[in-house]
């Protein structure tokens, strides 16, 4: 290891010695301790504001999937109430109708209840299908999934009504 000459160790006593050098190690020392604090401080805020959003996140999630699993088993309970009435299956399509706007009418979250068979043919509705939009079930995607499967579907998205424009 070099060692430092004897003149530029006093140079250097001499620098760290002077006023202004002192000065200006304390001002920077005063204004970096607190820069550095509020660093930490904001790097703790932060993790736990991404921990609080995460919890929320799961809260929200937790939530959703209890309404869902509400609206499926409502769902399902409707269908099993179908499924015990030899009236709606022996009856015309004017009697579907009428049960299926006193099943719909007793269950807030729905808007409408139609029954279609597997050619797409609307057989009873609790609200009026027009025409247009009976015809065009082949165009939804829950409704192939039902005919495909044979199970109970749910559309992905709010629909407006083609000739009402109500959303449904």
């Amino acid at each position: 290891m070099a060692t430092v000459p004897a003149g530029l160790r006093r140079t250097l006593r001499r620098a760290l010695a002077s006023f202004g050098v002192r000065l200006f190690v304390l001002f920077a020392f005063a204004t970096l301790a607190p820069f550095a604090a509020s660093l930490a401080q904001i790097h703790g805020a932060t993790v736990d504001t991404e921990a609080h959003a995460y919890q929320n996140a799961q809260l929200a999630a937790q939530m959703a999937t209890a309404a869902l699993q509400t609206t499926i088993a409502d769902a399902s309970q409707a269908a099993q109430t179908l499924e015990n009435l030899p009236a709606f299956w022996g009856g015309t399509d004017a009697d579907r109708s009428t049960t299926l706007a006193a099943l719909a009418g007793s269950r807030p979250t729905y808007n409408a209840l139609f029954y279609f068979t597997g050619d797409f043919q609307v057989h009873g509705s609790s609200a009026p299908l027009g025409g247009t939009a009976a015809s065009n079930l082949t165009e939804r995607a829950y409704a192939r999934e039902a005919v495909a499967t044979r199970q109970l579907t749910f559309g992905h998205q709010a629909l407006a009504g083609r000739d009402s424009g109500r959303v449904t």
